[in-house]
């Protein structure tokens, strides 16, 4: 497969809720930053698509491939939706009850280092107030609180700032 086949590969398997071929389009040594305030590895990714399609059983990235390069990184653009009719749990956080509430997030791009046919690393617009688990939390009209290990570490906050 084509790094862009790959790509495609693991959006698709998210969209089915098909933890398994998620999984196995992700290297051993996968991790992602960006989606949640802290980087995240291969397991922790695959559960969190798992927590996502529990609250959103609908959820779409409604994405396109911008772009190929070096024939290892793929950029994509994601503009994710879904309907919020299941419990949210994640982050420690207390759960989230069902809202029934469709969400647009908004768009957001997104680069895929594939090596050897598997995901190796996913970067996503840098996690802050409006993007990433963030963006779903606002979408449900909540917000993230400020503890020290919610802070994205790229970012200079004071403990008053909120996210």
């Amino acid at each position: 497969m084509t790094p862009a086949q790959v790509v495609e590969a693991s959006i698709q398997a998210w969209e089915n809720n098909d933890a398994e071929a998620l999984a196995a389009c992700l290297a051993d040594d996968f991790f992602c930053v960006g989606q949640l305030p802290q980087k995240i590895d291969k397991k922790q990714f695959v559960d969190y698509m798992k927590t996502i399609m529990r609250a959103f059983p609908d959820w779409k990235f409604n994405h396109h491939i911008l772009n190929t390069r070096d024939n290892e990184f793929v950029e994509v653009e994601v503009h994710p939706t879904g309907t919020n009719t299941g419990e949210l749990v994640i982050l420690g956080l207390p759960p989230i009850l069902p809202t029934g509430k469709a969400i647009t997030l908004p768009q957001q791009d997104w680069e895929y280092d594939v090596r050897g046919e598997q995901i190796v690393f996913l970067t996503t617009t840098t996690f802050d107030r409006i993007l990433g688990f963030a963006a779903i939390l606002n979408e449900l009209g909540m917000k993230l609180p400020t503890y020290p290990q919610f802070l994205n570490p790229l970012e200079s906050q004071s403990d008053e700032e909120t996210l």
